[in-house]
């Protein structure tokens, strides 16, 4: 039985699977869809948001091989999963808690996982509010810890700011989000914009914990930043990765 006939509500989900023809707002992804998901053809199953919003492959795989090399960690918590881009990267290295509001978005990242052949056993999802779930999760704090987040940048419009505030997150402000995450672990990795301010990013930064920041390039232009906060040994080089 598949993922959507489990969830019970095989209209409602089905309803928000983005299949051709192509809406003209999202027709620049689709026809990015094999840097999304390289098994795409396999049946990857996307929203609306989730094809603006999830994480390309290889941009997941490095941020994910790049952390377990430097930190080894024992659980990764995915603080906005989606539809599973990051989890199925970061579960290929370790057991991950991934955590998302949206159910139909939960429905089709096991789906989507189930392509990648990633175990039911090594995720563990959890359908919440994230900051409700991260005060619910202290038994984490017993393991090498990593947090990643990757919330809603509030849709493209974000490229034409000039600056990007962490105010502009939603649904919490960057500074909520991280004080609720290093509660439970210092090491905390994000996924942010690539006009983000990196004045307002410094804030963060002590002498002895300073920012790793890795700008990921396409075709030679920026398109978005991983900040590392509390591990100083991954990448270390912070040269600029080309995807």
């Amino acid at each position: 039985m598949s993922e959507i006939e489990n969830f019970g509500d095989y209209e409602t989900i089905e309803k928000h699977i983005i299949r051709p023809p192509i809406p003209n707002a999202l027709k620049k992804y689709w026809n990015n869809r094999y840097n999304l998901f390289s098994r795409f053809d396999e049946g990857i199953w996307l929203d609306y948001q989730s094809w603006y919003s999830v994480t390309p492959e290889r941009v997941a795989y490095s941020i994910a091989q790049s952390i377990f090399e430097s930190h080894k960690p024992e659980l990764v918590i995915d603080a906005f999963s989606g539809c599973g881009g990051n989890t199925i990267q970061f579960a290929k290295f370790c057991p991950v808690i991934s955590i998302e509001l949206d159910p139909i978005k939960i429905a089709m990242a096991k789906h989507n996982l189930a392509i990648y052949e990633i175990p039911s056993s090594r995720v563990t999802f959890i359908q919440g509010d994230v900051l409700d779930v991260l005060r619910s999760i202290d038994f984490a704090s017993q393991y090498r810890t990593i947090i990643f987040m990757s919330p809603p940048w509030g849709g493209p419009s974000y490229s034409g700011k000039s600056t990007y505030s962490l105010n502009d997150l939603i649904p919490y402000t960057f500074d909520i989000l991280y004080k609720e995450a290093f509660r439970i672990t210092p090491y905390i990795a994000a996924f942010l914009p690539k006009n983000t301010d990196i004045d307002e990013l410094a804030q963060y930064s002590t002498d002895k914990n300073r920012i790793v920041v890795t700008n990921f390039l396409y075709e030679g232009y920026s398109k978005a930043i991983c900040c590392y906060f509390n591990m100083k040994n991954v990448l270390a080089s912070t040269a600029l990765q080309q995807v």
